[in-house]
């Protein structure tokens, strides 16, 4: 089996995961934040070559992730489907999900986007925070709408290298714009499996 690792300089669990891979003879690749990918292959929702299926979105986004690092594409799938889905029990599984990079700062709270919103033909949302020593109070809010007002249910804290993973259907956002608020996102949106009788 071949492994991806997606990494950053100076992450301790990164270094750990590359550590037991290297004594186990396992065979992996490593792509590391700065070296492999740059802000400069970030887009505006205005500009995204893939503007069709990204929909409009707050900050910069990368291409999708199947495009870009398809090895680390699937790894992702797998680990994030692994918390739906009981692998070692389950007879078949399919899914279709889409990820990307993505960099929002201060100045992208703007009145053309809406911050609390919900995701179309999403089952799943997620995010994975990169940024080191960011403003905790940056993280993801999740909503429930009275009359005509959201009122904040949950916050999930900005702490890097957390993942989170909500029902895409949720009224959500980003609870604060701060700058350099690196993350990865994912949206699985079909998930079918099957365990046996």
């Amino acid at each position: 089996m071949n492994f991806t690792v997606y990494s950053k300089e100076g992450c301790e669990h990164c270094y750990k995961v590359k550590q037991v891979l290297e004594l186990t003879g396992s065979n992996f690749v490593v792509y590391n934040l700065g070296e492999h990918f740059t802000k400069k292959e970030f887009y505006n929702f205005q500009n995204h070559p893939e503007s069709s299926v990204v929909g409009r979105y707050a900050g910069k986004r990368s291409l999708q992730l199947h495009n870009l690092y398809p090895e680390f594409f699937e790894s992702l799938c797998y680990g994030v489907v692994s918390h739906l889905v009981d692998f070692s029990k389950v007879q078949s599984c399919d899914w279709r999900v889409s990820s990307y990079f993505s960099i929002v700062n201060s100045n992208d709270n703007t009145e053309d986007i809406a911050v609390i919103h919900q995701d179309v033909d999403v089952l799943y949302a997620g995010v994975v925070y990169l940024s080191k020593n960011l403003d905790i109070n940056s993280g993801t809010s999740l909503y429930k709408k009275e009359n005509e007002n959201y009122i904040r249910e949950y916050e999930f804290k900005n702490e890097f290298n957390k993942m989170i993973m909500y029902d895409a259907s949720i009224p959500h956002g980003i609870s604060k714009f701060v700058d350099d608020r690196l993350s990865l996102l994912f949206f699985i949106k079909d998930l079918k499996y099957s365990y046996p009788s």
